[in-house]
């Protein structure tokens, strides 16, 4: 054992490392390499590292900007790019001012969007309707919906040609939605804008807030993304976590049932 222990070690391997692997305690790990004559650091300092540092970019920020923003790399891919592990590039984001995109399914930034230019001209303009937008852009309805209320255009209230409705001022009028933000100090963000443009920091979901704005507002999961900055996808899930049960698919949210009995 202590053979393969002194191994492991000088192969590269921390006492965390070698204790997991190999089923003992890191006090033994120690003991062991210590009977070996191996010089051990004392607790905290690490296993020995690489001489070499690979040198920090010139211009750093703007390559990051290049690499992150511009191009939509990974932090990974950039590490792989750069050279350097991917905490470094994270450290390095950090350092360079620029705001990290969220993850997996839930990312915000990166998802697809109709641009306003040409929601104006097919919707606004030509009074196409939102699935035929759709069909012009490539996307599905969902997408076109949200770009339009993201946009705080007015979007047509089916089954009634001569009625419009901007989402974004419907939901800062209503009392209940007024007054819930005001109970969790959520800010109003009235402007028009991508999701993350206008929350750079989404609001925390905690599941007494989820509760009020779902069930006591009767909110969906979109309207909720429109008010707190957080991705309908994480909304969903943390109802999930926490219990709430779901209202059956289609139909009306009870927040759009008040909406649409004001006009």
């Amino acid at each position: 054992m202590r053979r393969e222990v002194t191994e492991r070690y000088q192969a590269g391997h921390s006492l965390r490392q070698i204790s997991s692997t190999m089923g003992i305690g890191r006090r033994l790990v120690r003991a062991l390499l210590s009977e070996a004559g191996a010089k051990v650091p004392a607790r905290g300092r690490g296993r020995p590292r690489p001489a070499t540092r690979l040198p920090r970019p010139q211009n750093l920020p703007q390559v990051l900007r290049a690499l992150y923003l511009d191009q939509g790399m990974t932090r990974r891919e950039i590490a792989d790019e750069l050279g350097v592990p991917e905490h470094r590039v994270r450290a390095w984001l950090t350092e360079s001012g620029i705001t990290p995109r969220t993850r997996g399914g839930a990312n915000r930034e990166d998802r697809h969007r109709v641009p306003r230019d040409d929601l104006e001209k097919l919707y606004v303009d030509e009074r196409l309707t939102s699935a035929e937008v759709g069909n012009r852009t490539g996307v599905n309805l969902q997408t076109v919906l949200k770009s339009l209320h993201e946009q705080e255009l007015p979007v047509r209230v089916p089954n009634d040609s001569q009625a419009e409705m901007v989402l974004l001022d419907e939901l800062y009028d209503d009392d209940l939605v007024r007054r819930a933000l005001r109970r969790w100090h959520i800010p109003v963000v009235r402007r028009p804008g991508l999701v993350h443009e206008r929350f750079p920091t989404p609001t925390p979901l905690t599941h007494p807030l989820l509760r009020d704005l779902y069930l006591d507002c009767g909110l969906s999961g979109a309207q909720i993304e429109l008010l707190t900055g957080q991705p309908s996808t994480m909304i969903l899930g943390q109802l999930k976590k926490a219990g709430i049960p779901r209202r059956p698919p289609g139909g009306l949210s009870p927040f759009l049932r008040r909406a649409r009995q004001r006009h």
